[in-house]
């Protein structure tokens, strides 16, 4: 999504370039920097994704094979914590303090959780196979 952002922001820099630079060759030769210069930020912010889903999978990686068990489980704990307090509001079954606001906010967190760990389950099988497609790239 960066990279597409940023890959994005090469016409309109160009376009300005088009208006104020009257040479034709030196709008040229501004237009092929930009296009570089964007290609080059790209290439980073792919780079900074991938290192960034590499570490989210250790993190998760670690807390599985942890030596506690409480390390291994607080997570799904939480999440099942958060869909029993779900639950129950569903069915009627509230605490006096289980107020909308706080249920939109629970539902959010079990849903960030929950993709949180299939992203990073994806990641951990998948970056084997990434690593090797980015060494082996051009």
């Amino acid at each position: 999504m960066l990279k597409e952002l940023i890959e994005g922001l090469a016409a309109p820099i160009t376009g300005l370039i088009g208006k104020f630079v009257e040479d034709k060759d030196k709008r040229n030769e501004l237009a092929v920097e930009v296009g570089r210069m964007m290609s080059q930020a790209a290439e980073r912010a792919d780079a900074y994704a991938k290192a960034l889903l590499e570490e989210k999978a250790k993190i998760i990686r670690a807390e599985a094979t942890g030596h506690s068990w409480l390390q291994r489980n607080w997570r799904p704990l939480m999440m099942l914590w958060f869909a029993v307090l779900l639950g129950m509001y569903w069915f009627g079954v509230t605490p006096p303090n289980l107020t909308e606001a706080v249920v939109v906010k629970l539902f959010e967190l079990l849903k960030l959780g929950i993709g949180g760990y299939v992203v990073g389950r994806s990641v951990e099988k998948i970056a084997p196979q990434l690593a090797d497609a980015w060494k082996n790239r051009g």
